[in-house]
C-alpha cells in the first residue's frame, strides 16, 4: 500500500489485518481487502511542492498544461476561453483549525483576476484582481471565514485563474504562462466569523488576568492558543485542568485567544495580561 504525499498507511482490514506493509494474503479464496490511510500528523497545509514531478495531491485540468515540476516551482500553460482549474479533492482540510489561504504566483500573463473555490457539488467562489506580466513572484491572500461552506472538514477546493473580463465568467482571455510557488493554509486570529462572537457558548475571566484564566464553556474544552497582536503564537494547550489557563509566564500586554471545544464551536477573544 502506497500512500501518496503528506499521508501515511494506517491498516489493513478485511481479510487481511494488521499494519505490516507489504504483506502477504494466501488467495485460497474470494477474498476483499482494503487499505487505510491517514493524513500526516505533522503535516501543517503548506503546500510547497519542493518535491520533483509531485504535485501533492492537486490535479490540474486538461486545458492547464503542468510543466517544469522543478525546484517548488509550477509552470501552468493557460488557455484562453476555457477552463484553468488546479484542484484538491479529498483532501480534508479543518476549517476550524486554518482561516486563511495564500497562493504565490508569478503572473506572465494579462488575465487579472484569481479565484478560489469551495466545491461540494453547489460551489462557492472568491474572486481578487490580480497584477498582469508580473517580473516577479506575488502572494494572494483569501480570508476563508467569508466562505458560508468553510465549515467542518473542506474536501473540495479549486484555484482559478481567469480574467474579468471575459464574457464567460470565470475563464481567462488570453493564453499564457503562470508559475506558482505554494499555496499555504493557515490560521489569522484577526479574522473573525459569526462562531468567533459567540457568547453563549464561552467566557474568560478574570480580563484583564496576571496568572490563571478561567474559560467558561458548555461543553469540553479541545484547545486554546494564545497569539499576540502580530498573529504570532505564543501558548497552545489542549488539556486544562479545571478549565484554567496558566498565563503567568506570559508578558503583559494585549493578546488574542482562540477557544475549540470538542463540538467544533469556535471563539477568538481579547485578552489583557497584565
Amino acid at each position: 500500500a502506497g500512500p501518496t504525499t503528506h499521508w501515511t498507511f494506517s491498516g489493513w482490514s478485511g481479510d487481511l489485518t494488521g499494519n505490516t506493509n507489504p504483506d502477504v494474503i494466501t488467495m485460497d479464496a474470494d477474498k476483499t481487502v482494503a487499505a487505510t490511510f491517514a493524513l500526516d500528523g505533522g503535516f501543517d497545509y503548506q503546500f510547497l511542492f519542493d518535491t520533483d514531478n509531485d504535485l501533492e495531491g492537486w490535479t490540474a485540468d486538461s486545458n492547464l498544461g503542468v510543466s517544469g515540476l522543478t525546484s517548488g516551482l509550477i509552470t501552468f500553460s493557460v488557455t484562453a476561453d476555457q477552463w484553468n482549474r488546479f484542484s484538491l479533492q479529498g483532501f480534508p482540510i479543518p476549517s476550524g483549525t486554518y482561516n486563511k489561504v495564500t497562493i504565490t504566483i508569478q503572473n506572465q500573463t494579462t488575465n487579472d483576476e484569481l479565484g478560489f473555490i469551495v466545491d461540494d457539488g453547489s460551489p462557492e467562489v472568491m474572486t481578487q484582481a490580480i497584477t498582469t506580466n508580473d517580473s516577479g513572484i506575488q502572494s494572494y491572500d483569501f480570508d476563508l471565514t467569508q466562505f458560508t461552506k468553510w465549515t467542518g472538514d473542506v474536501n473540495y477546493v479549486r484555484v482559478r485563474f481567469a480574467d474579468v473580463d471575459n464574457i464567460n465568467a470565470g475563464k481567462p482571455n488570453v493564453s499564457g504562462t503562470i508559475i506558482l510557488d505554494d499555496i499555504v493554509f493557515s490560521y489569522d486570529p484577526s479574522l473573525s466569523t459569526k462562531d468567533f462572537d459567540n457568547k453563549t457558548v464561552f467566557s474568560i475571566s478574570p480580563n484583564p488576568v496576571n496568572d490563571i484564566l478561567t474559560i467558561n464553556s458548555k461543553s469540553e474544552i479541545s484547545k486554546v492558543t494564545l497569539f499576540d497582536i502580530t498573529g504570532k503564537q505564543v501558548l497552545e494547550a489542549t488539556k486544562l485542568i479545571n478549565n484554567q489557563l496558566n498565563v503567568s509566564n506570559i508578558k503583559a500586554g494585549l493578546y488574542l485567544l482562540r477557544i475549540e471545544d470538542v463540538n467544533k464551536n469556535l471563539a477568538v477573544r481579547k485578552l489583557i495580561v497584565e
